[in-house]
């Protein structure tokens, strides 16, 4: 769509999401990933008419072209681990544009996990993942949010612990080299913290904030 100075907003024709008619993926959270990129993390919804085993997480590159058109570049499944609808929301991605790589949080029924794609330049938007999930958190958690800190080039990420009232917050170095992912051993844990939802930013001068 477009946005114009009056402001008038205004959309254009519908495009098929993986490039083909009627395919149903479910959670979907799109980042820009490019001047004209965009990746979006979802999750399928039939093994035999998506472009991955069904209620698995994957990515799906897209570029935008002539400033509106959206075409099809290229899919990956992220991850062996089924996602239940109810947490098929808490998919997240984040995009660190000095490195030009992404970091996605999932949150299966046991636990929560990070992974680390890169996608190369060209038609073909080959994506290269990180060797493995890494375990975010031990139980399964919900209202994920996750930011990249580009002052200190790490990613910072909030959660609500599900079986409890805590909110969880730690940060995240991801090497552009291999896609290794650290985690920082200083997690904090907000506790009590009644949560109808969680929101991470960072402010112009490089300050967070949490709102939850």
């Amino acid at each position: 769509g477009n946005l114009g100075s009056t402001p008038t907003l205004t959309w254009n024709t519908a495009y098929d999401l993986d490039g083909q008619s009627g395919r149903i993926y479910r959670g979907h959270k799109i980042c820009k990933i490019g001047a004209n990129r965009v990746a979006i993390v979802c999750r399928s919804t039939n093994s035999s008419t998506c472009r991955w085993d069904q209620d698995k997480p994957g990515v799906i590159i897209g570029d935008i072209t002539n400033s509106n058109e959206y075409t099809y570049r290229n899919f990956l499944q992220l991850s062996s681990t089924s996602l239940a609808q109810s947490s098929e929301f808490d998919l997240n991605i984040v995009y660190n544009s000095t490195d030009d790589l992404s970091l996605i949080t999932m949150n299966s029924s046991s636990n929560s996990a990070v992974i680390a794609i890169k996608v190369a330049s060209g038609n073909s938007a080959t994506i290269t993942k990180s060797s493995s999930d890494v375990q975010l958190y031990h139980v399964a958690s919900t209202w994920h949010s996750t930011v990249h800190h580009s002052g200190s080039n790490t990613f910072v990420y909030a959660f609500r612990a599900t079986a409890s009232t805590n909110t969880i917050t730690g940060k995240i170095t991801v090497a552009s080299s291999d896609l290794a992912i650290t985690k920082s051993g200083n997690t904090q844990t907000i506790t009590n913290a009644t949560t109808n939802g969680i929101c991470l930013a960072v402010g112009e001068k490089g300050g967070l904030y949490l709102f939850y």
